[in-house]
C-alpha cells in the first residue's frame, strides 16, 4: 500500500483545520446572535432592569463593546451589537426619574390655590399627571406572585402599594369635599364639579381618576345624601351614570 506523501498529508491536515475553524466560526456566530436577540428583547421589554441596576448596565455595555471591536465576528453581529449599545445608552428625556416622595409631599409654603379656586379641568389634569408618574414607576416584578398582598409588600411592590394608597386618599378627599359643606347648594356644586373632574379624566384616558371619584360617590356618607342628590341636575346624574 502506497503511503501518502508528506505534502499530501499536510494539505489534508490543513484542510481539516480550516473546516473545523469555519465550523467553530459558524457556531460562534449563531451563539452570539442568539445572545444578542435575547438582549434585544430584554432591553426593549424590560429597560427598567438596566435603569435600576447600574452594574448590570455596565456589564452589558462592556460585553457589547467586546463584540463591536472583535475582529473575528461578522458585520451583522457588529451591527446588531451597535444598535443594542445605542438603545441601552440613549437618554430618554420623557423617562427622566421623578422623586415621588417630593412630588406627593404637601407644599412647604401655603398655597393660595384650593379645590374651590381650581377649575375641574385643572384638577383632572393634575390628578392625571400624578397618577401617570406613579404608574410608570411600577416595575414589572411588582406583579409577580401577587407581591402587593404579601407581608413584605412594602419592599416587593412599593409602587403598587403607593398607587393603591393614593386611590383611597383621593377618594376620601372627594368624600370630604362633599360632606363638609353644610349648605345643600354647596354640596350640589361640589358633586357637579367632581362629576366634571371624572368626565374630563375619562377624556384624558385616566380611568383610575374616574374610579377614584366614582368610589367617592358610592361611599355611604355621600350616597345617603338623598335630599342633595334629588336636586343634582339631570345632566350631572346622566354623566355619573355613564361613568
Amino acid at each position: 500500500v502506497a503511503k501518502p506523501r508528506g505534502s499530501d498529508a499536510g494539505q489534508r491536515s490543513g484542510s481539516c483545520k480550516d473546516r473545523n475553524r469555519r465550523k467553530e466560526s459558524v457556531m460562534s456566530t449563531a451563539a452570539t446572535m442568539r445572545v444578542l436577540n435575547v438582549l434585544r428583547h430584554w432591553v426593549s421589554k424590560h429597560s427598567q432592569d438596566f435603569e435600576q441596576d447600574q452594574r448590570l448596565k455596565n456589564l452589558t455595555i462592556e460585553y457589547l463593546d467586546d463584540i463591536i471591536y472583535s475582529p473575528n465576528l461578522l458585520p451583522a453581529e457588529h451591527k446588531a451589537a451597535s444598535q443594542l449599545l445605542r438603545l441601552i445608552t440613549k437618554e430618554d428625556p420623557e423617562s427622566s426619574k421623578v422623586d415621588l416622595d417630593l412630588l406627593l409631599a404637601p407644599p412647604m409654603f401655603p398655597s393660595k390655590e384650593s379645590i374651590e379656586t381650581l377649575s375641574a379641568l385643572e384638577i383632572a389634569e393634575q390628578m392625571t399627571y400624578l397618577d401617570h408618574q406613579i404608574f410608570v414607576a411600577i416595575r414589572s416584578e411588582e406583579f409577580l406572585g401577587q407581591a402587593w398582598m404579601k407581608t413584605d409588600k412594602a419592599t416587593k411592590a412599593p409602587h403598587i402599594i403607593l398607587m393603591t394608597r393614593r386611590f383611597n386618599e383621593v377618594s376620601q378627599l372627594v368624600v370630604s369635599e362633599i360632606v363638609r359643606r353644610s349648605n345643600i347648594n354647596a354640596r350640589i356644586n361640589a358633586i357637579e364639579k367632581w362629576a366634571a373632574v371624572a368626565d374630563i379624566s375619562r377624556c384624558l384616558h385616566n380611568f383610575n381618576g374616574v374610579l377614584q371619584v366614582c368610589a367617592a360617590f358610592t361611599n355611604s356618607s355621600v350616597f345617603r345624601l338623598k335630599k342633595t342628590w334629588e336636586k343634582v341636575s339631570k345632566t350631572t346624574k346622566q354623566t355619573i351614570e355613564k361613568l
